[in-house]
């Protein structure tokens, strides 16, 4: 039998900060470390009250800079991986019951 992880106790304190990102910057490996940079996409006009404009080119903000242990990495791609297959079944699942509905019910009038 493969030996199981002993759990360790979690604290989630308080003092850190949320990271949003809708974008992965970069990623490497240095010094024996996975590091991976975070960024969100945002337009910044020069004066708040401007909207953008017209053809403007939104920047990528870097947001957070993660530095891993390459066992942390290989369980956190073990973790998103069964993420996203759990989403993948759920949105599989949801076209299946849209495609299952009468048009009735789905507000057609075919």
């Amino acid at each position: 039998m493969a030996k199981e992880k002993k759990k360790l106790p979690v604290v989630d304190s308080e003092s850190v900060r949320d990271v949003y990102a809708d974008t992965v910057v970069s990623t490497g490996f240095f010094n024996g470390t996975c590091v991976v940079t975070l960024g969100a996409t945002r337009y910044v006009p020069e004066r708040t009250n401007e909207a953008p404009q017209e053809g403007a080119v939104p920047s990528v903000y870097v947001t957070a800079k993660l530095a891993i242990t390459p066992s942390a990495a290989v369980e956190l791609v073990s973790i998103l991986g069964n993420m996203f297959k759990t989403l993948s079944h759920a949105e599989k699942a949801t076209q299946k019951t849209a495609g299952e509905m009468k048009p009735s019910e789905t507000g057609s009038k075919h």
